[in-house]
């Protein structure tokens, strides 16, 4: 999944690597280069010789890319769980003798790439941020001003 990412991160539509510049839309970049590792993972979740559907992909990317399944808070956490499509052990359409990955299995996972790749962003960001200021040779609007002030009269002068 590291890998995938990395690829689909640090490489454009032409292979070639990426400079950062202020063009970049990093956060759309991280989008899609996390949505390439989910859809790996899901792949990855179960052992598919049929052709039969499953709702892994769909599921996965509801719950851990999209955050629109909600988990409600209670006092004693029961029902928090049991809102939670991946706090089970299994797959609905899946055997659990063709399950690679349980959906608790891939939350953890899923958390843990997160946290791993979030350097490499955070990074991306900062090289970002200084080639906008490499790029700014101008000085600030308010220093032109003063030295346009004080300098009027050696302007008149010659």
């Amino acid at each position: 999944m590291k890998d995938r990412f990395s690829t689909v991160f640090n490489y454009d539509s032409d292979s070639m690597p990426r400079v950062w510049t202020g063009k970049d839309d990093i956060r759309s970049i991280t989008k899609d280069a996390r949505s390439a590792s989910l859809k790996l993972l899901s792949v990855m979740a179960a052992i598919r010789l049929e052709e039969k559907p499953d709702n892994i992909e769909k599921l996965l990317f509801s719950s851990l890319m999209d955050g629109t399944v909600t988990v409600s808070s209670s006092q004693d956490g029961r029902i928090a769980a049991s809102t939670d499509p991946l706090a089970s052990s299994t797959w609905e359409e899946v055997s659990s003798k063709d399950t690679l990955i349980t959906p608790v299995q891939c939350k953890s996972l899923w958390r843990q790439f997160k946290a791993e790749t979030e350097y490499s962003v955070t990074q991306a960001i900062a090289a970002q941020e200084a080639h906008k200021r490499s790029n700014n040779w101008l000085p600030p609007p308010w220093a032109i001003m003063a030295m346009i002030v004080l300098g009027f009269n050696e302007f008149m002068l010659f």
